[in-house]
């Protein structure tokens, strides 16, 4: 462990802080789970609330213990515009060719019926903003201030990823953790991260009732070929992103 003394003091920025307030946060989804369930709302909606009273809840200790304790935020900035375009080509490519071809082989378990608006709204929109505000905007930023830049990603990405429950979304999830943790860290533009997963939740919402899985069940082969040139083409574009921006 290593503080980095580039990145100005915030809670929570040790693992620890990071775990026990997604523990805490148990308490009041509980509470509102109860009067949700209540009321009848689809599963993808009421596991999409979750998240956003989870963001809630870390969002609102987080700001507060800082507030306590003095320590204040630092200003974004963007330093290369041309960083997000190489990132968001990353983002289609790996949802679009590699993750959903997959998703439709294997058929995941978690493949019920989303194509209802407030669904629609809370995988596309919802989610993805309660996400990364909570894991990019809270715990990224806490972790840096106390851990090298490459620890605090993965742990990041590892929670985030775990925080998906099923083995094939844990899959896919962590490698795009990464990628949008790792934009947070070179730009410090929240901005950018909220627009990329988006943008991948849409991709695949979208493509899921347009296509449906079961055009990939009935055509493995080509599924199973545009999934290897979706991971040739996400490898060299990663490649590259890094590259070219890892000195800046």
């Amino acid at each position: 462990m290593l503080e980095n003394n580039n990145v100005s003091k915030f809670f929570p920025n040790r693992i620890w802080e990071v775990i026990a307030l997604l523990i805490l946060s148990i308490i009041p989804i509980g509470v509102i789970m109860s009067i949700l369930i209540e009321k009848s709302f689809s599963q993808r909606f009421i596991e999409v609330a979750i998240v956003f009273i989870m963001a809630v809840f870390v969002v609102g200790v987080s700001c507060l213990v800082n507030r306590v304790k003095g320590w204040h935020h630092d200003g974004w900035s963007v330093k290369d515009f041309s960083f997000f375009g190489h990132a968001l080509l990353l983002n289609v490519i790996f949802t679009a060719l590699l993750a959903f071809p997959l998703f439709g082989i294997i058929k995941d378990g978690n493949t019920q019926d989303s194509s209802d608006f407030l669904s629609i709204l809370a995988i596309c929109l919802i989610g993805p903003v309660s996400e990364e505000i909570m894991f990019r905007g809270v715990f990224l930023r806490g972790l840096l201030s106390q851990y090298k830049p490459l620890t605090a990603i993965l742990a990041t990405s590892l929670i985030f990823s775990i925080m998906h429950w099923l083995p094939l979304q844990i899959l896919f999830a962590f490698p795009l953790s990464v990628l949008y943790c790792y934009i947070y860290f070179k730009t410090h533009n929240l901005l950018y991260t909220i627009i990329l997963h988006v943008i991948s939740n849409s991709i695949t919402t979208l493509l899921a009732i347009e296509l449906g899985y079961s055009v990939f069940t009935g055509h493995v082969l080509i599924s199973i070929c545009l999934s290897l040139a979706g991971l040739a083409l996400t490898a060299y574009f990663s490649h590259k992103l890094y590259m070219k921006f890892s000195r800046q």
